[in-house]
């Protein structure tokens, strides 16, 4: 079939989330291309992985709720032969928040870049673009659609990075990933 777009990335919260924790899945949603977004319901982690494998889904992110008011959990799994969970600590902070009185803005990307500073190592460079693969690999081009995210070291065991939306030069949110930063080590 010509045009039919596959999603590749999964995205859906914990069972009962949180307004904040809806908007954080909306803005991450529009910002992933070959995405997909799944109001979980009563749904148990293994028929989220089903229906992940049924899909040829690639990636499930499954946002939770912290204690903090602007600030997201993901728990990351690869999906591609067998569900494993990515050996990283990923939070989204200062996510962006439109009321009323602002101008609405219409977020709707269809690339993703990434680009690190020179204090980021090669392997963990490697790592995130294995996670982002997904997410990079977008068949449509349009230059005024592109989310940028640049990392750079924050700890020695930590990046962060920050999700531009190119125009207008707009941050979404910050993403902070810690630890193994990646998949695990296959033997």
């Amino acid at each position: 079939m010509r045009g039919l777009i596959i999603s590749r990335v999964l995205i859906t919260t914990s069972r009962n989330p949180t307004h904040s924790l809806r908007r954080a899945h909306k803005i991450l949603f529009f910002s992933i291309p070959n995405s997909s977004r799944l109001n979980r319901g009563s749904l148990s982690i293994s028929k989220l992985f089903s229906y992940c494998w049924t899909k040829q889904i690639s990636r499930l992110l499954i946002l939770e709720s912290t204690k903090e008011e602007n600030l997201v959990r993901i728990k990351a799994y690869s999906i591609e032969k067998k569900p494993q969970p990515v050996e990283a600590n990923i939070t989204l902070s200062n996510i962006i928040s439109f009321n009323h009185r602002e101008k609405k803005i219409r977020i709707m990307v269809n690339q993703v870049h990434i680009e690190f500073s020179d204090e980021v190592d090669e392997q963990k460079m490697e790592k995130i673009r294995y996670f982002f693969k997904p997410m990079i690999e977008s068949k449509r081009i349009d230059s005024r659609k592109i989310l940028q995210i640049n990392f750079r070291q924050e700890h020695p065991n930590s990046l962060i990075g920050v999700a531009l939306y190119q125009i207008p030069s707009i941050p979404l949110y910050t993403i902070h990933i810690s630890t193994n930063c990646g998949r695990r080590n296959e033997k």
